[in-house]
């Protein structure tokens, strides 16, 4: 099992929530590192509209140990 962390930034447009905007950052983790177990760990706001996004991955067929 490996944990890593990932950082995205994430602008919202004028209609967009951040709950949909990160439920879409979400998803698109999970198809592009191929892993389910995908969890925000922390939102920072930069701006009214922009955010720092701190992401925590799981890769549970990695194994880290020697």
């Amino acid at each position: 099992m490996m944990l890593k962390q990932y950082f995205a930034e994430v602008k919202l447009n004028e209609n967009d929530s951040l709950s949909e905007a990160l439920e879409e950052l979400v998803n698109e983790a999970e198809n592009q590192y191929h892993t389910p177990y995908v969890e925000v760990y922390q939102v920072i706001q930069r701006a009214e509209d922009a955010f720092t996004v701190i992401l925590n991955m799981d890769f549970p067929g990695v194994d880290t140990e020697a």
